[in-house]
């Protein structure tokens, strides 16, 4: 009897420490056929490739993965476009690599397709961090699992109930959020809205579109060369030119004649958007220096030279975007790097297509309206003719004249004065403003850097910033 207790402690032992071991064990993923059947992609950096042809031009397609981060890019040659996904956010770059905030990207839905689509939502590590998968609902050879990603939104995975392969992730209304397609490699399965014609494993880690090399040393300040629009003196491969401070512009430019005095040809084919929209080759031409800030090498769009334009380079948001440019008078601009402390009302911007854009509520309007923020342009605020006809008591229209864009013939315009405009927290009393026939929507002009000291453009925090103007004096009696 008393040797009863010692041989009833080791089974107790073990079972406490088979207990233990259960409870950290990680919990079983109800979609782990999922990952068995693709070979287990999310752990591994996978490239897949294809090749085209578009309006008589090679182009190349490659969907780069690495777990939730996904790198798609279209290629002529070495000039290349796409979108970055880093796990968090999503981007759109250009032909300069430079990484922007996609425009209208759902980042919650992004993030749970992501874990989708690298088949990370059927990994064991998905559930411990934070991620929720449900049990397969099973009808019509199909499998739905309801799958939301840490800091995610729910979206459904669907697969085939036979090969357990996924053909698509929907809406929780079933609505479809986007088709999958399988490209397969022995026993590695990658998924994508199209097929590939291969994939190949790379050696080297997944790397971001990083945009332009720029060295920028103690912040300077550069002279303004013109009244109206934002141009300075720089250099290029050592020739002097006017550079355009243009946010409104993406890809950044070049004009043909000065491409011609650098005795660079065009080469591939772009296309281009803004008043008018046209195909155009492209140079590359560094080091391109502006104030403190040195370029290497840029990508630069060839665009017609016009006697009219008082430039010959054109720094658009693809450039922009590494810097920290500030207006502190009407004769100086200072180029800082991006990311320094606020200089006034922080105005959030958003992006589409590459280009900033900020809320801006005109007149007595109950609501705001996104306008391009376009250095380019000399004006304060203009819309759209459309826009001014479906509200022509927006204001009166006191002179008629004209505008335009590079590559577009001049446009009609009515020029007013608004009683008061709010540009994201600063209201603004009497402000021009303009109605172009031919334009689509909405800018917010340089002309608006006069209404603050300083007026500062950060496209790498994703802000412009309003100072305080000075107080206007009071009128004197009588």
């Amino acid at each position: 009897m008393g040797c009863a207790p010692r041989r009833t402690a080791v089974p107790v032992a073990a079972l406490l420490l088979a207990a233990a071991n259960l409870a950290a064990a990680p919990a079983v993923n109800p979609a782990a056929a999922i990952a068995d059947a693709a070979g287990h992609p999310a752990g591994r950096h996978l490239r897949a490739e294809t090749a085209f042809e578009r309006d008589g031009q090679a182009q190349t397609r490659t969907l780069e993965v690495a777990g939730p981060a996904r790198l798609d890019r279209i290629c002529a040659a070495d000039l290349c476009r796409g979108t970055w996904f880093d796990g968090d956010h999503a981007a759109t770059f250009g032909i300069n690599g430079t990484p922007l905030p996609a425009g209208g990207a759902d980042d919650a839905l992004e993030r749970t397709y992501a874990a989708i689509a690298s088949t990370a939502f059927a990994e064991p590590a998905f559930l411990s961090a934070g991620g929720s998968v449900s049990p397969p609902a099973s009808a019509n050879g199909e499998l739905r699992f309801a799958v939301t990603a840490p800091r995610g939104a729910e979206l459904v995975a669907v697969a085939d109930a036979r090969t357990r392969r996924l053909t698509g992730v929907e809406l929780p209304d079933r609505t479809l959020y986007r088709r999958l397609a399988a490209t397969v490699s022995g026993s590695t399965v990658l998924y994508a809205s199209l097929e590939y014609d291969r994939i190949v494993e790379p050696g080297a880690p997944l790397e971001p579109p990083a945009g332009p090399h720029v060295a920028v040393g103690r912040s300077g300040t550069v002279p303004l060369v013109s009244a109206v629009l934002p141009i300075v003196p720089c250099t290029v491969a050592a020739q002097a030119a006017n550079c355009l401070i243009d946010t409104g512009t993406t890809p950044s430019a070049v004009t043909l004649a000065f491409a011609e005095r650098l005795g660079l040809e065009p080469r591939g084919r772009i296309e281009i958007g803004g008043l008018a929209t046209y195909l155009t080759g492209v140079i590359d031409a560094g080091p391109l220096s502006v104030g403190p800030a040195t370029f290497e090498r840029l990508h630069l769009a060839v665009v017609p030279s016009d006697r009219l334009a008082p430039f010959d380079v054109i720094l658009g948001s693809d450039a922009l975007a590494s810097l920290r440019i500030g207006f502190e008078s009407g004769t100086r601009v200072s180029i800082a790097k991006t990311g320094d402390a606020a200089a006034g009302d922080p105005i959030a911007l958003e992006f589409a297509g590459g280009l900033p854009y900020a809320q801006v509520r005109l007149g007595d309007r109950e609501h705001s309206e996104p306008m391009l923020v376009d250095t380019g342009d000399s004006g304060l605020v203009s819309i759209g003719y459309d826009e001014y006809r479906e509200d022509t008591a927006l204001f009166t229209v006191q002179t008629a004249g004209s505008a335009r864009g590079l590559g577009a013939a001049p446009m009609d315009a009515l020029r007013g004065e608004l009683d008061r405009a709010r540009i994201g927290g600063r209201s603004l009393d009497r402000v021009p403003i303009a109605a172009v026939r031919g334009q689509h929507i909405g800018h917010l002009g340089f002309a608006f850097a006069a209404r603050c000291r300083p007026y500062v453009i950060d496209l790498g925090q994703s802000r412009i910033e309003c100072g305080a103007p000075e107080p206007r004096p009071a009128a004197s009696p009588g």
